[in-house]
């Protein structure tokens, strides 16, 4: 990773002024991810483009006009993965999935279908939340010159540093969940089957958890 990391900052030096977040930030993690999946360097650029459609799914509005071909890619996509299994259970390699796909012939982890999901999971969340990630660390850092001196002057703040940046700028605003039976939270009665959201920002943010909560602090434990 770091390798990788310092090929695509080399190419931007001398560039002068760049979006980096379009870059580095979309780079990095798409590269890492379909290394650790045994996805060919030729087919990155395919995959790239289901993982930027598929996330339009998760947008408030989707346009109408944008249906049908976010439909199709999550189509393509699935089956993609699909062909990925085949492909590494034909040819093994020393990446994660030839090794889950063994475990899976074995009859020890995941079935096919779990394999499938595994794949999408890494290759769409994985790589949409650390490109969110990568982007809100470098504004947050470049925002607070005295904590990135502290960084600077310390890096073994580096692991503090990244569980600091998802606590106070999480990249993911909330997680969905569907209640199984009657509950009660803080006086209000919440019916089975109902659709709630937890609010990720505001469990990061909470006084009873966190001192100072509102404070970017890198080396906060």
């Amino acid at each position: 990773i770091r390798a990788v990391a310092t090929e695509l900052i080399d190419d931007l030096v001398g560039a002068g002024e760049i979006d980096l977040l379009s870059t580095f930030c979309h780079d990095l993690p798409l590269i890492v991810l379909c290394e650790m999946l045994g996805v060919p360097a030729s087919d990155q650029h395919i995959v790239e483009q289901w993982t930027t459609l598929v996330a339009l799914a998760f947008s408030p509005v989707i346009p109408i006009e944008m249906r049908a071909t976010i439909d199709a890619a999550v189509v393509d996509f699935n089956a993609y993965a699909d062909d990925l299994v085949d492909r590494c259970r034909a040819h093994p390699s020393d990446d994660i999935l030839s090794a889950l796909v063994h475990a899976e012939e074995a009859g020890e982890r995941l079935s096919r279908n779990e394999l499938q999901a595994l794949i999408i999971n890494l290759l769409f969340a994985g790589h949409d939340t650390t490109k969110s990630m990568l982007s809100i660390g470098a504004w947050l850092l470049a925002t607070h010159p005295d904590e990135l001196a502290k960084l600077r002057a310390d890096p073994s703040l580096i692991g503090n540093a990244v569980e600091e940046i998802g606590r106070y700028e999480t990249p993911i605003s909330g997680i969905p969940r569907l209640t199984t039976t009657d509950i009660i939270v803080a006086g209000y009665a919440i019916p089975a089957g109902s659709y709630l959201t937890m609010s990720v920002p505001s469990a990061n943010r909470d006084p009873r958890r966190f001192v100072d909560p509102d404070r970017f602090d890198v080396s906060r434990t």
